[in-house]
């Protein structure tokens, strides 16, 4: 086993294992430094390592074999000592309103489920203190902007609330940065403009200081990955104060929808 890759395999203990114990890195969890040194030491030169991140994280590709501009050696040789999953799509509802639900199944069985929600283009910012059932006075204004994609990022949830039927699950594992990365990428590609096709798209994602559930490192991680998304005025990790339900305090919850209010006014 090559150095590097005996490195990432130990950087990654905590990471689940594939089918049959493989225990090879998976391409799309690592960062563009991690491919430029795994490419490095495969002998190849630098610029194959941004290829190969372009094709995982901008074209978000399903396989090695889409990666045409790569020499058919060099993808041979990665398969032998990296992995590259990809998510399957196990089913798909769509609403009236045109609110796409996706079920996907992990490659060890396990499903986890993405929503994007659209809204009808219009001249109006999003704003989370609006009444939607008071009528606006003057002419009736046009919708709102908002296109959102909510994402998993684990499989089950320790929370334990009882209303919801994911908690009955219990928290199972977490996802890793590829999985979470990949679901934005298979959106994307049903919608064919979600992500850097749709310069309006905006991704926020909230942490309590003291959040013990979901891991934060995992989704600062996923927006190192999402090259389209790098731009700050685009993309967002906020922290506040509190727990995974950070927005019990009273503080904290006037902070989010203040930040949430400006990022989505930004659409302008």
């Amino acid at each position: 086993m090559l150095p590097l890759v005996q490195a990432l395999v130990q950087a990654e203990d905590h990471a689940p294992r594939a089918a049959g114990g493989d225990d090879r890195p998976d391409l799309r969890s690592l960062s563009l430094e991690e491919l430029s040194a795994l490419v490095a030491e495969l002998g190849e030169r630098p610029f194959r390592a941004r290829q190969l991140f372009r094709w995982l994280h901008h074209k978000g590709a399903g396989s090695l074999e889409e990666m045409t501009d790569l020499p058919r050696p060099l993808r041979a040789r990665l398969a032998e000592v990296a992995r590259l999953t990809t998510l399957a799509l196990d089913a798909m509802q769509v609403s009236v309103d045109g609110t796409r639900k996706y079920r996907f199944r992990t490659w060890d069985g396990k499903l986890i489920e993405s929503v994007y929600m659209p809204d009808e283009p219009g001249d109006q910012p999003f704003d989370p203190d609006d009444d939607e059932d008071e009528p606006a006075a003057g002419p009736a204004p046009r919708k709102r902007v908002r296109r959102t994609l909510c994402v998993s990022t684990q499989v089950g949830c320790a929370m334990g609330c009882g209303f919801c039927l994911t908690a009955t699950m219990g928290l199972v594992r977490n996802l890793t940065p590829g999985e979470i990365a990949d679901q934005v990428y298979r959106v994307n590609a049903d919608l064919r403009e979600l992500l850097a096709i749709n310069p309006s798209l905006r991704v926020m994602i909230a942490h309590g200081y003291s959040d013990m559930v979901t891991p934060y490192s995992v989704s600062r991680y996923m927006l190192d990955h999402l090259p389209a998304m790098g731009d700050l005025a685009r993309a967002q990790l906020k922290l506040y104060r509190g727990g995974h339900m950070f927005y019990i305090d009273a503080d904290s919850r006037k902070a989010f929808t203040a930040d949430a209010k400006a990022f989505y006014q930004s659409v302008q």
